[in-house]
């Protein structure tokens, strides 16, 4: 591999903007090691050429603020919009105002703060993952792939598209904008990537002995419930199941094992990390470490921190580890730069870069526009503390981005990755890793979690992926067992009625689940 890098650990959180979590990372002070070295620039912060607002659509004006040690981890308490529909709103020039439809919007949800949307983590209120973007690299130019929510997003960090099926017509590739959760009526299995994805790319790159020269594996920190399914799945290989279904067991491992590994310096050459949806000791439905609105970043925060003990903990394997850190969208929450329309090719414009023209795009989008600006932190002993990473090809950042610059560090050659346009043209960051071994940063102290707990500082509705995560669950098992899905409804409508809070969820799921069993039993 390239740059000295035999390790590489990829973790993809959830549905923040980079303003929201990383807006006044240089308030009081300024990088000082530029990529490319000619760009120059401030951080593009909220500190940069501000103040920064959103009309509140009674002839007055929101300004983005700083979120306070007392106001605790757990803004906006309300989950905000994130599908394609609403994203247009948000980042819509609103009277006059660029990215001025971010208040309005929120102010439609139930919160009972609207004001909230507008505030943003200090590195006092969110210390751990603005450590990490300061103590190494960090770009203020990177976006989500497309403007809406996480499992489109989630396909073009796997695939460089997002094109797949669903269950009602599973013979026309449709490229999707939003997650689908299939009807409640009929109770479908959700729409399903069946695209090659990065981990099939390495899969193909063969050694003289005719077996992959690398290898990999995707750690989780949950598998779906399992009592009713033969074998366990976690939620990637739940979304590109024509592809990573097939792959052997090898490839799937425990976040504990990751853990174990990482100390022992016996990780592969590329490892995926899922975070918790929800938190193990609560089950279905509970806040999970992912840092998904409106659950307590706290967890995230902790989760993250013990990470980088563990990659740290083996200095011989951490000199060689690149951790990229990145969010798959900005899941509604406030960012103040405009998506780019420039240079958007999309991942079909050149059918030799292996990805087809899809018969159907959904909400007719033309995919020639990114989303919204999320965080992307390049953590590692090889990179200069206070970096700023810009793309150096004119290609904006986005998910493409980590693709191609994780197969060039792989040295597999381009002619291989049939990823599509979008990742054969993306702009790539591997140039951030600028220290030699004898270098190398490898004590580098990085601040603590606020708190050692992460229980939410109240109830909390479930998030839109929290509701997913269990659509899809359900689904897959009725399918499986072929469940009569009238009988399914009876105990969803009894069941689901009355959901406020998470541990709702949580208990109606498994009072379903046990029922479910039981009469599956019987049939």
């Amino acid at each position: 591999m390239k740059k000295n890098i035999k390790h590489i650990v990829y973790l993809m959180l959830e549905n923040r903007s980079l303003d929201h979590v990383l807006g006044w990372l240089y308030d009081q002070d300024k990088p000082s090691n530029f990529i490319p070295k000619t760009n120059t620039d401030p951080y593009n912060g909220l500190n940069n050429n501000g103040p920064f607002f959103n009309p509140d659509g009674k002839g007055g004006y929101i300004l983005a603020s700083k979120i306070g040690l007392s106001q605790g981890q757990q803004i906006p308490a309300e989950d905000p919009h994130e599908e394609f529909q609403y994203v247009q709103r948000q980042i819509a020039v609103t009277n006059c105002v660029e990215m001025g439809g971010f208040y309005q919007d929120f102010a439609t949800t139930k919160s009972k703060n609207p004001k909230e949307i507008m505030e943003c983590y200090t590195p006092e209120s969110l210390p751990v993952l603005n450590s990490l973007a300061k103590k190494f690299g960090v770009s203020d130019t990177y976006f989500s792939s497309i403007p809406t929510q996480t499992n489109c997003n989630r396909a073009f960090a796997a695939t460089g598209n997002s094109i797949g099926y669903n269950y009602y017509s599973p013979h026309i590739l449709e490229a999707w904008v939003n997650n689908s959760f299939g009807e409640v009526e009929k109770w479908a299995l959700d729409v399903t990537f069946n695209q090659r994805t990065i981990w099939d790319v390495i899969d193909s790159d063969l050694g003289p002995d005719g077996r992959p020269r690398h290898d990999w594996k995707i750690y989780y920190n949950h598998t779906w419930p399992v009592s009713m399914w033969p074998f366990e799945y976690c939620f990637t290989q739940d979304l590109f199941w024509p592809t990573l279904g097939k792959k052997s067991k090898h490839h799937f491992q425990t976040i504990d094992t990751f853990m174990q590994q990482a100390r022992e310096g016996t990780l592969p050459e590329f490892s995926f990390i899922e975070p918790a949806w929800f938190l193990e000791e609560f089950g279905i439905g509970y806040n999970g470490n992912d840092y998904h609105p409106p659950g307590n970043v706290g967890c995230g925060e902790q989760f993250l921190h013990k990470l980088y003990e563990a990659l740290q903990s083996n200095q011989e394997a951490w000199s060689q580890t690149l951790f990229i850190i990145n969010f798959d969208e900005h899941g509604g929450t406030y960012d103040h730069v405009t998506p780019p329309t420039k240079n958007i090719a999309p991942p079909w414009e050149d059918l030799s870069n292996g990805t087809p023209v899809p018969q159907k795009k959904e909400k007719d989008f033309e995919f020639n526009r990114l989303g919204v600006r999320v965080p992307l932190i390049l953590v590692s002993p090889l990179i200069e503390e206070k970096t700023l990473v810009r793309s150096q090809n004119g290609a904006p950042f986005d998910h493409t981005s980590v693709l191609a610059t994780i197969l060039e560090l792989m040295e597999i050659p381009k002619e291989q990755w049939k990823l599509g346009t979008r990742t054969h043209r993306a702009a790539t960051f591997e140039e951030a890793i600028t220290l030699t071994p004898e270098q190398a940063r490898l004590n580098v102290q990085i601040a603590n979690p606020i708190s050692d707990t992460c229980k939410s500082d109240k109830p909390s509705p479930p998030s839109e992926l929290q509701w997913m995560v269990m659509h899809r669950c359900f689904a897959r098992v009725i399918d499986h067992h072929d469940f009569p899905k009238e009988r399914f409804r009876e105990l969803y409508e009894e069941h689901f009625q009355s959901i406020e809070h998470m541990d709702h969820m949580n208990e109606a799921a498994r009072k379903i689940m046990s029922m479910m069993e039981k009469e599956i039993k019987k049939m």
